[in-house]
This record gives structure tokens, sequence and C-alpha cells, in this order.
């Protein structure tokens, strides 16, 4: 007995044929079934001559817990259109030559693989049962459109997608081919001869990033591992051309960078303000970060060094003066001295008179070390620039800036603060809550859409001095300058 037979029975409008598998497969599916009992059968297809239609219904025939059901659930059937001319088959033979015949490229033939469609089609089936309320396919001349619970499929749109299918079929095997050459290459040849077959990697193909990284969600694309490194160095390889060529996207990567990147920045902001973390970690947060002091200033600044010395070393050897920032006016070269307390520093102390508030001593400390440091800095500098060979700076009138503490909650000792540092014409201070809402205001500005005509995302600046000799030398920044 061959594996399966067809069981023609005639029907009001044509003819039916059901699927019946071999007992050794049926067995096989079902370990239950004795010899006398009857083999299971399905209703494989239809053909109806009123309607000039070939109804299939596909069948799941390996001998497995699904054997006999439906292939494509919810999908119950795939009917064609029969535009020619045709006489019913009055026998299996027959049955299997219509079929053969009459069902399109692509669709599986033979009974015994329960007809349905080939390997290459199935996404076709895959999207239609992804609608949810779709249960019969149906393939004919006209437009396709959704009626109901059937697809209708027209033969030229089908035609179209199939050829459409196998052309990335070929693309993609072509694309193995390359693969499995390289791998042969790289794990045969390259270990017998390194020098002579080196490593070899794919070839770019435009397009390629595109389609790979999701094409039209490529916004929602999430990268992981080595691909985020990837990506980096790519868009770093083609910052220039993309800018010259895809301005619109250009600004809008860059835009997106610089938000990601401060999203992060004011989270670790947060979190050491939370920690109330000491001053070496705040400068090294704001070593790493230089535009965040930069956003204190009233003119474009860069920063010339942290941890930097500004005189006031004796005889003995000690005493030398250091600054935790050391910056200066981009345009005019002048210095800008910036000293960093903790964001637990005391502005305030206790109370002169009714709901007048002094300044706390911690404060005023920190104006004086300042001022003390810069009276050793416009001393120094003339042998501060001769022992770096750094010249590019002026002391003309250096700027003082203190980061300490914290905006005081009460409404008097806020008036009493403000008063007291409005009148400081020498030493500018501000608090780090006040730095963290600078941070807030640059994120809020570069997250409003880009347009056209805006000239690009707005970039923070994140400058160093380019010192084109020697720097002060940041690796031992207490170093004993020969004064």
């Amino acid at each position: 007995m061959a594996d399966f037979e067809l069981l023609a029975a005639a029907t009001s409008n044509g003819i039916a044929f059901d699927l019946r598998m071999s007992r050794t497969i049926s067995r096989m599916a079902d370990p239950k079934l004795k010899r006398s009992d009857p083999l299971p059968t399905r209703r494989l297809f239809d053909i109806h001559v009123g309607e000039d239609q070939l109804v299939t219904y596909p069948t799941f025939t390996r001998p497995t817990d699904r054997f006999l059901t439906g292939k494509y659930a919810p999908l119950q059937s795939i009917s064609f259109e029969l535009t020619e001319p045709f006489s019913l088959p009055d026998t299996q033979e027959d049955a299997v030559a219509f079929l053969d015949d009459r069902l399109p490229p692509m669709f599986i033939r033979d009974p015994a693989f329960g007809l349905g469609v080939t390997t290459l089609i199935a996404p076709l089936i895959n999207v239609i049962c992804e609608i949810g309320t779709i249960i019969y396919l149906a393939l004919g001349s006209d437009e396709t459109h959704i009626e109901g619970k059937t697809f209708h499929l027209n033969y030229d749109d089908y035609e179209d997608l199939r050829l459409n299918f196998g052309r990335i079929a070929r693309k993609y095997q072509n694309e193995s081919k390359i693969d499995r050459t390289i791998a042969a290459n790289d794990m045969l040849l390259h270990d017998l001869d390194p020098e002579r077959f080196p490593l070899r990697g794919r070839p770019y193909q435009t397009g390629s990033i595109h389609k790979l990284l999701g094409g039209p969600n490529l916004q929602k694309t999430q990268l992981k591992g080595k691909d985020r490194v990837g990506v980096a160095q790519a868009a770093s390889a083609n910052a220039k051309t993309l800018a010259r060529k895809e301005p619109l996207e250009f600004a809008a990567l860059q835009r997106d960078i610089e938000l990601v990147s401060l999203d992060t920045l004011i989270e670790r902001f947060d979190a050491l303000m939370k920690a109330n973390a000491s001053e070496s970690r705040w400068q090294k947060l704001l070593d790493a970060n230089p535009f965040i002091l930069s956003m204190v200033f009233g003119y474009p600044v860069v920063l010339v060094a942290s941890s930097s010395p500004v005189g006031g070393i004796r005889f003995g050897g000690n005493g030398q003066k250091i600054a935790d920032f050391l910056y200066k006016n981009d345009r005019t070269q002048n210095a800008a001295l910036v000293e960093i307390k903790r964001p637990d520093t005391d502005l305030i102390g206790a109370v002169y008179r009714g709901e007048v508030w002094p300044p706390h001593w911690k404060l005023t400390g920190a104006i004086t070390q300042v001022l003390d440091q810069r009276a050793k800095f416009i001393k120094s500098l003339p042998a501060l620039k001769e022992s770096s060979e750094y010249y590019a700076i002026e002391a003309n009138a250096v700027d003082c800036v203190i980061v300490a503490g914290t905006t005081p909650e009460d409404r008097d000792k806020r008036a009493s603060f403000e008063l007291f540092r409005a009148q400081m014409k020498d030493v500018r201070i501000v608090t780090f809550d006040e730095l963290h809402a600078k941070l807030v205001m640059l994120r809020e500005l570069l997250a409003a859409p880009v347009g056209p005509d805006d000239g690009g995302a707005i970039g923070a600046a994140d400058e160093r001095a380019e010192l084109d000799e020697a720097h002060l030398d940041d690796a031992d920044p207490r170093q004993d300058y020969d004064l």
C-alpha cells in the first residue's frame, strides 16, 4: 500500500477527496490503533463545478499529536479560482494530476505532505494569520481585499509576491555562500598560512545596516554587545560625510547622543548629591565633564587644568597652593579659578538679628581661600608660564568661583544669602542645586524638536585648552615648580 489514499465522494456541486494515510503511519501517530480499527481520514480538497473553485484543507501528515489536523490554524482552507475549463477526476491518479496541474507555483502538490505552501511562501500564511479574524484564504482574479473572514488574494499580486520572495531567497543564498567561503578561509587556510590567507571580513553592501537594524523601525532598535561598538565606530568614521550629505539626520544623531549623555550625567549628579559625595568625587565628575562649570561663566571658557598649582611655595618646600580648576576666557585668555566644596557645606550661620542671617564661616573661609589662591596665582604666573612652557593665559582680572552647598529653603535665609553673594565683587558663589538646574535646562533645550532651519543640534561646550606647547602636568598636579 502507498503512503496515502484519496477517497472520492460526490457532492451536490462537484467532488470531494478525503485523505487516508497508510496504517503504518497512522499507527505511528496513534500506537493504540488496532489492526481491526478503521483508519482515520480528513477532508483534503473539494472541486466545486458551479463555482469553478478548488478548495484545499492543508493537513498535517507527520505522525505526531497533530496528525490529520489543520496546518495553519486558525486558517481552515485555501481555495483557488479555476480560470480554465476542467473535468472532474475519476481516479486517485487523476486527482493527483489535477492538483499538480491546477495549483499555483510554490504550493505543495503531493497529498502525502498534506498540501499547503512551501517554506518559501510560508510567511504569506503567517502574516494573514496575524490578522486574527481570517479563516479562509481565496486566490483568484478579484482584487486583493478582505471580506468578512476571507482574505481574497489576487493571482497577479500573489505572483509578484512569489517572485519577490524568490529574489530575497536567492540574495540570502548568495550571502550564505559568501559567509561559508569566509568560514572556510578562516577555519582552514588561515590556520595553515596566516600571512597568505588573512582573516576575511564580510564585504559591506549599501543599505545593509538600515535593513539589519530594523528598516522603518530603526529608532526602536536596541543594540547589544559588539553591535553597539561597531555602530559607534562606523558613525564616527563617517561623521563628516554624514554632516555634509545628511545634515538633518546628523543633527538628530548629535542631539540624541547629547541627550543620552546629559541624562546619564544628570543621574550621576543626582546620585552624588544624595550621597553628599566628597570633594574628590565631585572633582572627578567635573574634570570629566568640564562643560558643567563652563555654564557658570558669562563668556566662553576652556579648562586649562584641574588640581592646578597656583603658587605660594616657600623656601622650606611647602605652602604650595592648589586650585581645584583653572579655566581661561577662550577669547581674552584671562584666567579664572574654581573652588569646589561639598553639597552639605553650610552657607548660612546663626541668626544675627531678627530676620538677618550672616554667612557661615565655612562659606567665608572658602571665599578667603579662593582669594588667597588668586593673589598667589597673579604673583606666580610669570614663573608658572616659564616653568610649564605654556604662555596662552593672562591674569588681568582673575575670576573666582565657588561651588558649595545648596540653596537655603527658608525664605529669610535665602534672602540673606542672596544679599550677601550679590555684594561679592570678586567671587561668584554657585550652589550645587543651581548647577543641577542648569543641566536640566540644557537637557530640555536639547530635547526641543529640531527644525530644518534650526542649524542642527545645540552642542554643550566640552572643551579643554589646546596647548601648542607643554601643558601643566595633570599626572602629578601637586609637584613643586622651581619658581
